[in-house]
C-alpha cells in the first residue's frame, strides 16, 4: 500500500448529527455570482483515492457548488478535466485473508499531461500538490505537472497568483493551506531542507513558518480582491483528524496480543536487557524493551536520527503506509531485532565457540554480551552508557581493563566497541520502525514534538486566515473543522450514516485523506451554508446520498 497519502452545517439546520434540508427561496444575497472561481489545492481539483481521476473530478465541490448557484445567477464553470483514469488512483478491490483492505493502483491515463488551453477561464483553480507558498513561484509549472497541463504555452514564467489575476471573477471560495503541513505530516515529520519559496528544495516535507504563510495569504488573498469582490476563506482542516492517521492504531496491539505474533513479541527480562544493549552498541539512544509484550522500536526525528523508543498507542500516530511494515514484523522482527541476521549471529558465535573463527571480532563481543555472564553484559552496557555521556578515558579505561581481565585480554572494549564497524555491524541487527511509518509524540529532547509542532501550525495559519478575512468587510471566514469533526463521529443524513472510519465509514477515499464524492458533498453544504450565513443569500444544499462513498468491488 504505497503512497497513501487525510468535512456541513450552514445550508441545513443541525440537530445532533442529523440533516435537516429546509430549502428557501433562492437569493444571491449581497453577492454576486455570475463568475464563480474555487482556489485551491487537491481537495479543490477533486483529488480522491491518490489521484485526480474523471469521475471523481465530476463530482468535485466546486462543481456541486457551481450548479447550486445557477438558482442565483451563476454563470458556467469549467474544469481542467482529465479523461478516463487521470493521474491513476487506488481502488479497493476487498480484503485479504487477516481482513485488511486490499487496494490495487489503476495505471494513469496516457492523456493525462495533455496540455489544455482554457487558463484563467478556469472556475475551478484546485491544483493538486500547491501550498499556499507557492502561489507567487514565477515558475511553478516547473515543479507541479497538475500546474503545468492548466495553462500550457506562456510567453513567460508564469505563477498561480498570476494567472487567478487574470480570472475574472466575481466572487470566490479558497480552501488553502493544508499542504503547507501535510507534507511533513504525511511523511512521519522526515523533514526536506531548503528554501521555502523554492519549491525544487525539499522544502515541501517541512512546515511552512508561520509568518511566511501569513505573508503568503495576504498577498494571495489581495489578488483575489483587488477588483472588490466578494470571498468565502475556508479553514485548514486538522489532518491528524483523517483516516490515514487514526487507523493503523486501533489495529496494532490486538495484532501484537494475537497467538502468531504475541510469542515473537514477548520478552523476559534477560531478553529484553540484552535488545536495549545491542540498541545501545549499534549507537541507538532511548531502547525501552520490557518484561512481557513489547511493542516495536520506532525511530524518533528525521532519517538520521538515532534516537528510539517504543511506540505509544495513546499518543503516536501510525500512518496508514504502516501497513507496510506489519508483514515485516512478523517476517523479520522489523521493530525489534532483525530476525535473519541474529539467526547469521548465533550461527557466528558458535562457530566462535567450537574453535572456529569469523571474519570480525565484534561477534566475540556480541558472543559474550548476549549470552549468560551477566558481569561482561553490565560492565559492557556501563563503557556504552559512559561513553554515550562523555566519560572521559580514564573512566573508559577501568571499564575495559576490567572486561579485557575477565577474557583474559580477548576482548578490549576501548578497540571493539567504539569502532565505527562495530557500530555498523551491530546495526544490521536492528530493525526500528523507521520514521516515515509513525508521527510520533516526542520522547527525544534532540527533535520536535511532531504532534505538536502539527497541531500549533494548524492553529496558527487559521489564526492568520480569519485574520486577514476580519480586515475585509468583503471577505468571511469559514471554520470547517466542527464539521469534519461531526462527519468523523457519525453523520447523518437523511437515512444515511457517514463516518471517518477507513473504507466502511463513506467520508474519507482510500488514500485515507481526501474524501470520496459523498464527502466531498458533505463540505460542499457546509461551504453553502456559510456563504449563506455571511452574505445573506438562500442557495440550495446539494443532495448528498445521490454521490457514492468509497466504491465497492
Amino acid at each position: 500500500m504505497n503512497n497513501y497519502i487525510k468535512l456541513l452545517a450552514g445550508a441545513a439546520l443541525l440537530l445532533g448529527c442529523r440533516e435537516i434540508q429546509d430549502v428557501p427561496s433562492p437569493s444571491a444575497g449581497t453577492a454576486d455570482f455570475s463568475k464563480y472561481v474555487a482556489v485551491g489545492n487537491s481537495l479543490t481539483a477533486g483529488y480522491a483515492d491518490g489521484g485526480l481521476y474523471e469521475e471523481v473530478q465530476k463530482q468535485s465541490y466546486p462543481l456541486m457548488i457551481a450548479n447550486q448557484l445557477r438558482e442565483v445567477g451563476g454563470g458556467a464553470f469549467s474544469q481542467p478535466e482529465v479523461q478516463g483514469n487521470g493521474s491513476g488512483y487506488l481502488r479497493f478491490a476487498g480484503l485479504d485473508a487477516s481482513g485488511l483492505p486490499v487496494l490495487e493502483v489503476e495505471e494513469a491515463d496516457p492523456s493525462f499531461l495533455q496540455n489544455l488551453s482554457n487558463g484563467p477561464n478556469f472556475g475551478n483553480m484546485g491544483v493538486p500538490g500547491i501550498r499556499v507558498v507557492d502561489a507567487a513561484v514565477p515558475n511553478y509549472a516547473d515543479f507541479n505537472p497538475f500546474f503545468t497541463r492548466m495553462f500550457p504555452g506562456e510567453s513567460a514564467p508564469v505563477s498561480y497568483q498570476d494567472v487567478l489575476a487574470s480570472s475574472d471573477h466575481t466572487f470566490f471560495t479558497m480552501w488553502m493551506g493544508n499542504n503547507d503541513i501535510l507534507g511533513f505530516a504525511a511523511s512521519g515529520g522526515v523533514e526536506g531542507v531548503g528554501s521555502p519559496s523554492d519549491p525544487s528544495t525539499g522544502w515541501m516535507d517541512q512546515i511552512t513558518p508561520t509568518s511566511i504563510f501569513s505573508g503568503a495569504y495576504a498577498a494571495l488573498t489581495a489578488v483575489m480582491t483587488a477588483g472588490d469582490q466578494k470571498g468565502l476563506l475556508i479553514s485548514v482542516p486538522n489532518a491528524l483528524n483523517s483516516a490515514y492517521f487514526t487507523t493503523v492504531n486501533a489495529t496494532l496491539l490486538p495484532l501484537l496480543e494475537s497467538p502468531a505474533v504475541a510469542p515473537l513479541v514477548t520478552f523476559d527480562q534477560a531478553t529484553a536487557d540484552q535488545a536495549n544493549l545491542l540498541y545501545l552498541l549499534g549507537g541507538f539512544n532511548g531502547a525501552n524493551f520490557v518484561e512481557g509484550i513489547n511493542l516495536p522500536m520506532i525511530q524518533l526525528g528525521p532519517g538520521t536520527s538515532n534516537d528510539v523508543r517504543a511506540f505509544l498507542p495513546a499518543e503516536d500516530l501510525a500512518l496508514l503506509t504502516f501497513a507496510e511494515v506489519q508483514n515485516e514484523i512478523l517476517v523479520n522482527g522489523m521493530g525489534y531485532l532483525n530476525s535473519t541476521n541474529v539467526t547469521t549471529l548465533l550461527t557466528d558465535i558458535a562457530t566462535v565457540e567450537a574453535g572456529g573463527s569469523v571474519p570480525t571480532p565484534l561477534i566475540i563481543v556480541l558472543g559474550l554480551i548476549t549470552g549468560d555472564d551477566a558481569t561482561l553484559a553490565g560492565l559492557t552496557l556501563q563503557y556504552v552508557g559512559a561513553r554515550n555521556a562523555g566519560a572521559d578515558a580514564a573512566t573508559l579505561d577501568r571499564i575495559a581493563g576490567q572486561v579485557s581481565l575477565a577474557t583474559g585480554g580477548q576482548v578490549d572494549l576501548n578497540v571493539l566497541v567504539p569502532a565505527a564497524e562495530a557500530e555498523v555491524g551491530t546495526r544490521a541487527l536492528l530493525a526500528p520502525i523507521p520514521t516515515q511509518y509513525v508521527l510520533d509524540n516526542g520522547g527525544s529532547d534532540n527533535y520536535p514534538n511532531e504532534i505538536e509542532s502539527v497541531k500549533t501550525a494548524t492553529t496558527a495559519f487559521n489564526a492568520a486566515i480569519k485574520s486577514i478575512a476580519d480586515a475585509n468587510p468583503n471577505l468571511a471566514y469559514y471554520d470547517i473543522q466542527p464539521l469534519l469533526d461531526q462527519v468523523i463521529g457519525g453523520y447523518y443524513v437523511d437515512g444515511v450514516t457517514i463516518t471517518g472510519d477507513y473504507i466502511t465509514g463513506g467520508a474519507f477515499s482510500t488514500d485515507g485523506i481526501h474524501l470520496t464524492p459523498r464527502g466531498y458533498a458533505v463540505a460542499a453544504n457546509g461551504i453553502i451554508g456559510a456563504i449563506n450565513n455571511n452574505f445573506a443569500a438562500s442557495i440550495s444544499p446539494v443532495l448528498v446520498n445521490q454521490y457514492r462513498g468509497v466504491e465497492f468491488p
